[in-house]
């Protein structure tokens, strides 16, 4: 009888011991783009909010774990570690930082913390330092494809491009040297008279993958950020056995992104029919000062 009551003694203790449950978050309080940015020297993953805070995932999820509700858990240390962790756990835990700051009116006067910032007192860079590839599609535009043309020449030229659609254009740059963040000068090769430019839709993948029905492909994307694909001459420098055109595509500093990754779970996208909609020299002052 001794040893028998040793196990019930056990259970009625632990019955009246008190539990920490904490439902998993499963929205954001608030949307945020994920980014890259420097403070006192030090290059850190954070998330950007309201467009104007940049807040310290890391440091932000150490005050979060204060409350024994909430498990232990690691953060990334740059954005390609934290794109892999995303949909395996991460982004909840991101969605919960969000709405304790939130909840709790700390993004705003003498409540905020010192690991929330305003986007004027840091370093935004490139959200992707050293991304593994950059797969360019070339002629997004069919007016930039027949510049110069009569209307008759740019009709059959978009009928053309039209019926070839499925049989894309793809070209690489190089990751170390192409990307730039935003506001950083870029770099026109000597000799070259003529730069071409394009705002584009960059998507982000964030699992590997092979031959992926195209009814699947989201299932491998991580979000999508706003990117310029920047060419030197490509159309005159290029010579016929150069077909990717890389003389003229892939150089240093030639491929400027915008200053964070939108996670397509908190993306909506609403396509317009704006193609080019800056003029070239309007992108350098507004974007990254005089060309040099």
């Amino acid at each position: 009888m001794r040893f028998a009551s040793i196990p019930l003694v056990g259970a009625s203790l632990l019955a009246l011991a008190p539990m920490q449950v904490s439902a998993q978050a499963m929205e954001s309080a608030e949307p945020f783009f994920v980014a890259t940015f420097e403070v006192d020297g030090a290059q850190m993953v954070g998330l950007i909010l309201r467009d104007q805070l940049a807040v310290e995932i890391d440091a932000a999820n150490s005050n979060l774990e204060q409350d024994p509700a909430f498990p232990q858990m690691s953060m990334p240390g740059d954005m390609l570690q934290l794109i892999g962790l995303y949909e395996y756990g991460l982004k909840y835990r991101l969605y919960e930082i969000v709405n304790h700051l939130v909840e709790d009116e700390m993004l705003a006067g003498g409540n905020r913390p010192s690991f929330v910032h305003d986007l004027d007192d840091i370093d935004i860079q490139a959200p992707i330092q050293y991304p593994g590839k950059i797969m360019n599609a070339a002629g997004n535009f069919y007016t930039h494809i027949c510049e110069g043309c009569t209307p008759e020449e740019l009709e059959a030229s978009n009928l053309e491009r039209a019926a070839n659609r499925g049989v894309p254009y793809l070209f690489l740059k190089p990751s170390r040297g192409a990307v730039i963040g935003t506001g950083e000068n870029i770099v026109i090769p000597e000799g070259r008279n003529r730069t071409d430019w394009e705002i584009e839709f960059g998507t982000v993948i964030g699992r590997t993958g092979k031959y992926i029905p195209a009814q699947n492909a989201q299932d491998y994307v991580f979000g999508y950020m706003v990117t310029i694909d920047i060419g030197a001459g490509v159309l005159r420098v290029a010579p016929v056995t150069d077909r990717t055109g890389s003389s003229g595509r892939a150089m240093t500093r030639s491929r400027p992104r915008g200053r964070g990754s939108f996670p397509k779970s908190s993306t909506e996208i609403r396509w317009s029919g704006c193609t080019r909609c800056l003029p070239s020299t309007a992108l350098r002052s507004r974007r990254h000062g005089p060309a040099t």
